[in-house]
């Protein structure tokens, strides 16, 4: 090639098919292996950057609090809908995330993930009441 000729070719040793073969295979996996090891450091920063701004939130049997289910009806625009009801009577505390909660006395149980439950507090909620 005209280019070989103006830089010149690397001296390198000639190689069989399969020894070449074999050191692909073990720099691929040598690179692999230095994917691994800087996506664990990454994701060690993005989880502690995530949990800098992350504050626990747990709700106390009989405290009130509002349940989102977003029901959008046909024929109604999502912006007019209510994201949330309730209010909802927490009952107990399943595990860290999961609480059981009850509209009204006579009505069924929930278990709900604690992303859908937003404390309680007189007044209106999302402009709505």
């Amino acid at each position: 090639m005209p280019i070989d000729v103006v830089l010149g070719t690397l001296p390198g040793k000639h190689q069989s098919v399969n020894d070449y073969a074999q050191h692909t295979v073990e720099r691929m996996a040598s690179a692999y292996e230095l994917v691994r090891q800087h996506l664990a450091k990454t994701a060690e920063v993005c989880k502690a950057r995530y949990d800098m701004k992350v504050r626990p939130v747990t709700f106390e049997n009989g405290s009130l609090v509002w349940l989102y289910c977003l029901r959008r009806l046909p024929g109604t625009s999502v912006k007019w809908t209510r994201c949330y009801s309730g209010p909802y009577t927490v009952i107990r505390r399943v595990n860290d995330v999961n609480y059981v909660v009850q509209l009204s006395p006579r009505s069924r149980m929930q278990i709900v993930h604690l992303n859908k439950l937003k404390k309680y507090e007189q007044g209106p909620v999302n402009g709505v009441l």
